[in-house]
């Protein structure tokens, strides 16, 4: 987790072998991510398969009709594929 830049480990001096661990910036971020996930999957799993394709489908719609009212005012345009890429390359995941 420290090469990752999620912690960061400093020895305390002292008579006794310690670490201080301390999350990042980057690991406050993670960590947030991580509870939103998980209060997500909680809130999806209440759903039943039927509704779970009925919100698939719209939200699916939506971004297709997002991506085409983009597509007709901006020059340049991200692809679905792509947008989670975009997203961490902003940090903004």
């Amino acid at each position: 987790m420290v090469k990752q830049g999620l912690i960061t480990k400093t020895n305390k001096s002292g008579g006794k072998k310690r670490v201080i661990v301390r999350l990042t910036e980057k690991g406050e971020k993670a960590l947030e991510l991580s509870k939103n996930k998980k209060f997500l999957h909680k809130v999806m799993s209440s759903l039943t398969e039927k509704k779970k394709r009925q919100l698939e489908s719209s939200l699916e719609t939506l971004r297709d009709v997002a991506i085409n009212e983009l597509a007709s005012t901006q020059k340049t345009i991200i692809r679905p594929s792509q947008i989670s890429k975009y997203y961490r390359e902003k940090n903004l995941l």
